[in-house]
């Protein structure tokens, strides 16, 4: 399963090495959030699904 993430940070000058050390500390959490939110998303298409039939 392959789930897009898309990250925004409010400073700027984020560079590489800064972004890295983020997603190594990060990377589990920012996973299970993105990884819920697929969830969610797929069990409301369902549900709108039947809606609509």
């Amino acid at each position: 399963m392959a789930i897009k993430v898309t990250l925004s940070f409010k400073e700027n000058n984020v560079n590489d090495l800064m972004l890295h050390d983020f997603l190594e500390s990060e990377s589990e959490t920012i996973g299970k959030s993105a990884y819920m939110k697929s969830l969610l998303k797929e069990k409301f298409d369902q549900k709108q699904s039947i809606k609509d039939e």
